[in-house]
């Protein structure tokens, strides 16, 4: 399976969902600043592309049924100027048990166990859409966003399943039980994050709103706009791997996270200090304070242990601790914590190490940056960083 920290071989779906896997067949697109009409129409477009594969479980194919249902009936009612009439989603997930708040997982392990309640669930939204389609007019221009919100997370999640049905057809035999759960698992997070978006237009489940999903490229692109796509693109699953690993799982915890990351990372253009061995071991070496304060009692540890990793993991002792806490050995091959399956794994324990998401619930950049940098350098870009992330999030 790889690495445990490496989500394009842990996760089955891992390229499809990161745009990382050629598909035969082009997703159904759209103009990126369409009109009212339009948006609505191109949103029904890629709504009607999520299709279960084939053999896919009862579950499987009653979980994407209820998505369906549920993004129609969205935009259904917010043409017509009823958002608060939808349901809670999260409730009726709660109800057929794939959103287990307790256990911090979307998906319970007996998920076949489903199908009925979702069948019944489904039938429901679907009655519901139903008896308001045809009566919806254009959308207001205010809530054209919140329609290609919808719009682009279908977009995101058809090649998930077109790749499912591809890898079906090529072998002729239906899911594994692993394959299917983390389909599944796709599916229902698809579903969570444009709740969390809509539930501030219908003005429910204000309790659960604050917990996001992963970080999607659009958005990364937003906060670092400086750097390649192709870079982000390349980082991004292992950055959301680590966001969810350690808990950073919400508006205000991911902007201060990437606050940081960006200052440490140049934007996310390295994983690596910047600098060369006689500079390293001139700043961090034995004889220097600083090496000594890193636990670096050899010749060579301040070249060997210099930053790595999106938090420039530092030091020998750095090294050490977090390589047991991550199950690598990361003295014995210092380079793998610049490997972009450990650099953010690194980042993630440090940040959980030092109970920072705390300060980022209290908003608190000052004493996270004084955790991380032992100091204020970079402070007022951090602080940049952080307000334009927490724009771009819809932190509050």
């Amino acid at each position: 399976m790889g690495s445990p920290y490496d989500p394009l071989q842990a996760d089955p779906w891992g390229r499809a969902r990161y745009g990382l896997l050629a598909l035969p067949a082009k997703v159904l697109g759209a103009d990126p600043t369409p009109q009212a009409s339009s948006a609505v129409a191109d949103t029904r477009k890629q709504i009607e592309s999520l299709i279960a594969p084939p053999q896919a479980s009862a579950t499987l194919r009653k979980v994407i049924e209820f998505t369906r249902n549920a993004f129609d009936l969205m935009v259904d009612q917010l043409g017509n100027g009823h958002p608060e009439d939808i349901p809670d989603l999260i409730v009726l997930l709660d109800k057929a048990d794939l959103y287990d708040v307790a256990n911090e997982s979307i998906v319970t392990t007996h998920y076949n166990e489903k199908s009925g309640k979702l069948a019944r669930l489904a039938d429901d939204l679907k009655a519901q859409a139903t008896g308001i389609s045809g009566k919806v007019g254009d959308v207001a221009k205010d809530i054209i966003a919140l329609i290609g919100t919808i719009r682009d997370e279908a977009a995101r999640l058809a090649p998930v399943l077109q790749a499912a049905t591809v890898a079906v057809s090529a072998r002729s035999k239906k899911l594994s039980p692993t394959e299917e759960k983390s389909l599944l698992t796709e599916v229902v997070a698809t579903l969570v994050r444009v709740e969390t978006k809509f539930a501030a237009v219908a003005g429910h489940n204000a309790d659960r709103a604050g917990t996001t999903g992963p970080l999607t490229l659009e958005q990364l692109e937003r906060i670092f706009p400086g750097t390649s796509r192709a870079k982000l693109q390349e980082y991004l699953p292992y950055l959301d791997q680590a966001m969810r690993d350690f808990g950073i799982d919400t508006p205000k915890r991911e902007a201060a996270f990437l606050a940081q990351i960006g200052v440490e990372t140049d934007d996310l253009k390295t994983l690596e200090e910047y600098g060369d061995d006689e500079y390293f071991n001139r700043l961090y070496g034995p004889g220097s304070g600083v090496g000594r304060s890193l636990g670096n009692n050899k010749p060579g540890d301040g070249a060997r242990f210099h930053g790595r990793g999106a938090l420039q993991l530092t030091g020998r002792n750095n090294y050490q601790e977090a390589g047991e806490a991550l199950g690598v050995d990361l003295v014995g091959d210092h380079k793998l914590a610049a490997d972009p399956k450990y650099a953010f794994a690194t980042a993630g324990w440090f940040w959980d190490a030092k109970n920072l998401n705390d300060r980022a619930d209290e908003s608190d950049v000052g004493a996270i940056t004084r955790s991380i940098n032992g100091g204020s350098n970079g402070a007022s870009e951090r602080k940049e960083n952080y307000d334009r992330a927490r724009k771009v999030l819809d932190a509050e």
